[in-house]
């Protein structure tokens, strides 16, 4: 019995989602290493946004990583759109800091495109959303097999996966939207640390 195309299609696609997954769980591994953990960019982690603006991205004309803000004719670049290289090369640029929007998780962390945890999040999805589909597949083919059509499982299968697909393209987890003219939480300042010296003590002997 030929495959119909829209299996094939199927398996083409759980194949390639296999291997993104596995070369995002290696750039996991990488980025964390053996024991040792990658160099945190001094310049992400400082930034904050003191006052929020409040116009709305999608009312700036440009594209997804830089937009241009008519209430204060400033252009407007979308750090979670770059990677980490990217921003950082950007806010240490020779010029006053840009105004900036980013997406932030409740732990204070800005994401950025390459962040290995919104990609492995995004391939599970992707694989989920494959596993319902073919999971559609073989039950209508079954069904047409024995003379049934189980309509309503296949229906939801193939909702599920149209879901999960389309959750893909959303940011990562927990997000929260921040925009504004960024600043820099000032770095501490480093104690000088001295050996202590030695003070002569007397010893009496009774």
């Amino acid at each position: 019995m030929t495959p119909s195309p829209s299996l094939e299609a199927t398996r083409a696609a759980l194949a390639r989602a296999a291997r993104d997954e596995a070369a995002a769980r290696a750039a996991v591994d990488a980025a964390h290493g053996s024991g040792e953990k990658r160099r945190p960019l001094p310049v992400l982690d400082r930034l904050y946004i003191a006052s929020p603006c409040s116009v709305p991205w999608d009312s700036m004309k440009g594209d997804d990583r830089v937009r241009f803000c008519g209430q204060c004719e400033k252009s407007v670049y979308n750090v979670s759109a770059m990677n980490r290289a990217e921003a950082e090369a950007l806010l240490q640029g020779p010029a006053e800091l840009p105004c900036v929007r980013f997406y932030q998780r409740t732990d204070g962390t800005i994401l950025t495109a390459d962040c290995p945890v919104g990609v492995v999040r995004k391939l599970r999805l992707r694989w989920a959303a494959a596993m319902m589909t073919v999971a559609a597949t073989v039950l209508a083919s079954v069904g047409m097999f024995f003379g049934r059509r189980p309509d309503a499982l296949v229906s939801r299968l193939l909702q599920s996966s149209a879901e999960a697909r389309s959750r893909v393209s959303d940011a990562p987890v927990n997000p929260v939207p921040v925009a504004g003219g960024p600043m820099m939480i000032p770095e501490p300042p480093t104690i000088p640390t001295s050996k202590p010296s030695a003070v002569p003590a007397k010893v009496s002997h009774r």
